[in-house]
């Protein structure tokens, strides 16, 4: 029955991506996504390009350890970040 589940839910998204690619302008256009992705990169100008590399140009050195985490403040929140943080705990354990 899971497989069966997986299955349908594979067809449903793959039918989706298709789906959305297929009623593009861009594919109507004649274009590939790529080519449309170039065109709307290609009208940012560079000096735009240029500060968003700037404010990203920072390097962090973090080493990800169980004291990094651990010395991470405390989040702040409520019953939708306790639901998360169970969500991704239970996923964590497949």
């Amino acid at each position: 029955m899971r497989f069966i589940c997986k299955a349908i839910l594979w067809l449903v998204l793959v039918g989706l991506y298709l789906g959305v690619f297929a009623a593009s302008p861009a594919h109507a256009a004649g274009e590939t996504p790529f080519a449309a992705e170039e065109k709307s990169l290609n009208a940012v100008t560079a000096k735009r390009m240029r500060d968003t590399g700037l404010r990203m140009s920072g390097v962090v050195n973090v080493q990800f350890s169980k004291n990094w985490i651990d010395d991470l403040p405390k989040p702040k929140g409520g019953p939708e970040l306790r639901c998360l943080a169970e969500a991704l705990h239970r996923e964590g354990g497949r």
